[in-house]
């Protein structure tokens, strides 16, 4: 889903509230979600400040010196689907706001395996790293009920 809004001095911020395949999903299948999500991305004017948040279902890892699209707060190794989303951001030049903030481990990860008890960060707040400077903070709020095993993510900024 795509919403354009204008803000002040006539720009605007285009949000692209997304829910990304699962993990089993076929590769094709999930090639197809990133083209989509490359177009929609695309179709965008340049000087729009681009939001793009939810359900990635992507582990993006830690590896700032590879993807300079993520801070130093990351968690974790990659999987498949973190390869296509760091590669969709550099790509477009966005960064992975949430692996910009230091937070406590129960403020960053957005879903505990219920067994294993490990904490993945699975949803995230991406936007143009030029416009970095206009995001406060990213944490999850891991006592809100949201009605499923993911936590809220809430992102403060100044637009």
């Amino acid at each position: 889903m795509l919403l354009r809004m204008p803000l002040p001095c006539n720009r605007y911020v285009s949000v692209i509230s997304v829910s990304a395949l699962a993990l089993d999903s076929r590769q094709d299948v999930k090639i197809g979600f990133y083209q989509d999500l490359e177009n929609c991305i695309k179709g965008i004017p340049k000087a729009d400040k681009i939001l793009l948040i939810r359900a990635f279902h992507a582990q993006v890892g830690s590896d700032q010196n590879t993807w300079g699209v993520l801070g130093k707060y990351g968690l974790g190794e990659a999987n498949d689907n973190g390869i296509f989303l760091l590669q969709l951001c550099t790509e477009h030049n966005l960064a992975i706001c949430n692996t910009f903030y230091q937070q406590k481990h129960n403020h960053k990860v957005t879903l505990v395996h219920p067994k294993s008890r490990y904490g993945y960060i699975l949803d995230y707040v991406i936007m143009c790293k030029r416009d970095l400077q206009d995001m406060c903070t990213v944490r999850v709020m891991w006592n809100a009920d949201c009605d499923t095993d993911h936590k809220l993510v809430c992102a403060k900024l100044k637009l």
